[in-house]
């Protein structure tokens, strides 16, 4: 495997995982504007505000990751 192949491998990786962490950090989001009115309590408002945080910093640790393979893809070119 060339190492141009091996980049390409490894953005669609980055692609899958940056999907499945966009969709469970909008289905949180969802769940919690869903479920606003009802009565929470301290700790899922503070283990809900955890995930979505830990969510949030894991997206944008995925997208630098991602954008810098796509610059090095294409200076091999």
């Amino acid at each position: 495997m060339s190492k141009k192949e091996s980049v390409k491998a490894h953005i669609s990786m980055l692609q899958i995982v940056f999907v499945a962490l966009l969709t469970a950090y909008l289905g949180l989001l969802g769940y919690v504007l869903i479920h606003i009115d009802d009565n929470f309590s301290i700790m899922q408002i503070i283990y809900g505000f955890m995930a979505l945080c830990f969510l949030s910093v894991a997206l944008i640790v995925i997208f630098r990751k991602y954008f810098n393979l796509v610059k090095k893809l294409e200076k091999m070119k």
